[in-house]
């Protein structure tokens, strides 16, 4: 038998403290003290669980309170008292409503569950009521699709208006959970520490924000872009989260710097509506989902066709890297030999056919960097995440590690890759220190009389720290930040001199430098593991210690030259030179362009 403390629910008492007694017998429910006879994951969507917890003593005692909610003296109070008051309701007749009506997949399919409503004080307010015309009754309509004109507002006439928030607030779209995985947690709050709690909530909620000094973009959950209007323009949104992220966790660093520079992108998180709950400060309580999670869509901006392809692709990497797995002695054939796999979705006549060029050299090149095959196999099989194009018609997607690219190029660009491996391998096997990119796998896919070309590489700028700043010696940021290499500054401009011969052997007259800058007293990734690089300027996190005695003492340099797929053409002009030559002239032949380019670079 269970033993409870007599918690008889008092009308007299504050209404905020009402709310949190009414969310902390909310959370008693979940707890595995309360569901220990029970399996501890089970899902309370599932009717024999839903049917267990109706009969605990807890919640007997939960229902008592919002009977009570009835007879309490409901009235106007100072503007946060009255959000702590509402947002605990809110939750409460959430999970109240999850219990009682069942659920299949998504809180979203049934608009009778929205319609759910507590009597409060002697007013019906229901779910919808509580979130579009209290909590957020001074906010604009949120641009979600098929959803915005179904969402209530209270009139001047109603009596209800009276206990509406009239001014925005933004801490509502960071804190407020509708029962799905891209939710932030629930919270109690409590009108004494409603600060401290609304920061925690918002804290923990954006984490999942993705910073990319390199692409340039950060990603935030889609439902912040729904109510950007909360916020106003993109840099006011951006620095009204800065303000809910601790200064003291990376990303608010990183994405300070992001901030002023730019072109940054803003891209959303794509809103994962399956259902989900689980509680921010309590990890012995299990997250109560539960039911069949949808597939998160995260190659956002593409078109069906090119998410078809892309996982075409991704599934035959899979296959075929490991078939390729064996080592062997590099021989002439196996630059022009390829291996195919055919594939067909269920139900489908249409056949894909995948193809992995050159496949043994391609392993020889991964066993030469050091590349650990069964963590090339964990990063194809996790999620990748498609960014933002650079040229028209080209797609770029990234693993969750950040480690490896995998880029749609043309069929000049493959041919050159394809025409030059043995000129390349030959290279890298000379000079394993080149700051070249290093390709790691090169695929065609033939579907419905097309053929889509892909090259897997390692992402220049990769540690297993966080990325802070790049600078790119085409725009000029280069010049703004002092580089201290120590002692192999020498070794760095022989090598870079190398490279560029091999790019202009190669007649190519299209390339930068980027540098990365990381710090070295920031923690590791513990989800990477960094094996030793064969590299001379990747030995430390994957770059080069500073070695002066300056302010800059400490970071970390991820240096690369990356370079356009595509050969010299003397007429051509081109406004990506702009920065060396003048765009309006003819493209410069190679060996101008690695003088100037190796002036610059100093």
């Amino acid at each position: 038998m269970l033993h409870l403390k007599v918690m008889e629910p008092e009308l007299e008492e504050d209404i905020c403290t009402f709310s949190v007694k009414m969310m902390e017998l909310v959370k008693e429910i979940f707890s595995q003290r309360s569901i220990s006879n029970y399996h501890p994951l089970a899902s309370f969507t599932t009717p024999t669980f839903r049917a267990y917890i109706i009969t605990t003593p807890k919640f007997f005692l939960f229902e008592k309170y919002v009977r009570h909610l009835s007879e309490i003296k409901l009235r106007r109070l100072p503007n946060t008292q009255m959000f702590c008051f509402w947002v605990n309701i809110y939750h409460a007749l959430f999970v109240h409503s999850a219990i009682t009506q069942e659920i299949s997949h998504s809180s979203r399919q049934s608009l009778t569950f929205w319609n759910r409503s507590y009597t409060i004080g002697g007013f019906s307010f229901s779910l919808l009521e509580i979130e579009h015309a209290i909590l957020r009754g001074a906010s604009a309509t949120p641009h979600i699709p098929m959803i915005s004109f179904i969402l209530p507002k209270f009139g001047s006439s109603d009596p209800r208006s009276e206990f509406v928030l009239h001014e925005k607030e933004q801490m509502v779209n960071v804190i407020l959970s509708c029962g799905s995985v891209s939710s932030p947690a629930l919270s109690i709050y409590h009108p004494d520490t409603i600060e401290a709690d609304l920061n925690a909530t918002a804290d923990n909620f954006l984490q999942q924000c993705e910073v990319d000094p390199l692409f340039k973009y950060i990603s935030i959950p889609e439902i912040l872009l729904w109510y950007k209007q909360d916020f106003g323009t993109n840099e006011q949104l951006l620095g009204g989260l800065a303000k809910m992220i601790d200064p003291d966790r990376e990303l608010w660093r990183t994405m300070q710097l992001m901030m002023v520079q730019p072109a940054t992108k803003i891209i959303p998180n794509k809103f994962d509506w399956s259902f989900s709950l689980k509680f921010l400060d309590d990890e012995r309580l299990p997250n109560l989902i539960v039911v069949q999670k949808v597939q998160e869509d995260c190659l956002l901006g593409l078109h069906n066709t090119d998410k078809k392809i892309f996982n075409y692709v991704k599934e035959g990497m899979q296959t075929l890297i490991s078939s390729s797995s064996q080592k062997t002695e590099i021989k002439p054939e196996h630059y022009v030999m390829g291996i195919s796999i055919q594939m067909r979705l269920i139900k489908s006549k249409n056949h894909t056919r995948v193809r992995d060029h050159a496949p043994f050299v391609f392993r020889a090149i991964r066993n030469m960097f050091k590349v650990e095959e069964s963590h090339l196999q964990k990063s194809i099989q996790e999620r990748w995440t498609s960014l933002p194009n650079t040229h028209h018609h080209s797609f770029s997607f990234q693993s969750v590690d950040k480690r490896y690219i995998l880029k749609t190029v043309n069929s000049t660009e493959f041919n050159f890759i394809f025409s030059h491996l043995h000129s390349y391998f030959q290279f890298i096997k000379d000079n394993p220190s080149t700051f070249l990119t290093r390709y790691y796998g090169l695929f065609s896919v033939e579907r419905r009389g097309a053929t889509h070309y892909y090259v897997l590489m390692e992402n220049l700028l990769w540690s297993d720290i966080p990325l802070l700043q790049v600078y790119n010696l085409k725009d000029g940021s280069l010049a703004d930040h002092r580089i201290n290499l120590g002692e192999i500054r020498a070794l760095a401009c022989e090598q870079m001199n190398r490279d560029c011969d091999w790019l202009e052997k190669h007649n190519i007259n299209d390339y930068t430098l980027l540098i990365g800058v990381c710090h070295s007293n920031h923690t590791p990734r513990k989800s990477i593991m960094l094996t030793v690089d064969v590299s001379k300027f990747r030995s430390f996190h994957g770059g080069v210690l500073n070695q002066g005695d300056n302010d800059e003492r400490g970071e970390v340099y991820l240096i690369g030259i990356a370079s356009h797929l595509s050969q010299h053409e003397a007429k051509k002009k081109d406004s990506r030179l702009r920065a060396f030559f003048d765009p309006t002239q003819d493209a410069p032949s190679p060996s101008r362009f690695k003088e100037t380019f190796l002036t610059a670079a100093g």
